[in-house]
């Protein structure tokens, strides 16, 4: 419940930034250049003179946009392919399988440094590195495992969600007059 409240709290930072921010992210103040906290600057400045507190806030802008934009770059390729390699099943299903296995054996951080060099910087950049192949395959092998698991339940003439019938609740043991 906290967790959540904080990241509610923080989205509507991020959201408000320009409002909630108490002074603009790249004025430069050269008379107060690396300051300690104030009552003007609450966090203090940085080596230029800006206010620290209002670049944290507008950080919080970019950090939730990088977050949301790789995400959506990892389902959207993820569960796909990992839907693609429940349902087919055979051959497609044993060479998708096998490619996420591959892409797990990298690791992730080792990924994203490498397609960011290839790339260079920039934000789309980013969400193209962070949602990397490294990143969705967990993704494609969860949607994998979920399609697996109801075709074999539904194969059985059950749900997927449906739970064996309870015998003992329907049998009495003395019946009533």
């Amino acid at each position: 419940m906290a967790g959540g409240a904080v990241i509610v709290v923080l989205c509507f930072i991020a959201i408000f930034a320009d409002v909630l921010a108490p002074l603009p992210y790249t004025k430069t103040n050269f008379g107060r250049l690396n300051e300690a906290p104030t009552r003007d600057y609450p966090l203090g400045t940085d080596q230029l003179g800006r206010d620290l507190l209002s670049r944290m806030i507008y950080g919080a802008r970019v950090s939730m946009l990088v977050g949301l934009g790789a995400q959506l770059i990892v389902v959207s390729i993820g569960v796909p392919i990992g839907a693609l390699s429940g349902y087919v099943g055979g051959r497609t299903d044993l060479f998708l399988t096998r490619f996420i296995d591959v892409m797990y054996a990298f690791p992730r951080l080792l990924f994203v440094i490498l397609v960011m060099s290839m790339l260079g910087a920039g934000l789309t950049n980013i969400f193209i590195a962070i949602g990397s192949p490294a990143g969705w395959a967990s993704r494609g092998r969860r949607g994998h495992k979920v399609l697996r698991s109801s075709r074999r339940s539904t194969s059985r003439g059950r749900a997927p969600s449906a739970r064996a019938p309870d015998v003992s609740s329907s049998v009495t043991c003395c019946p009533t007059r």
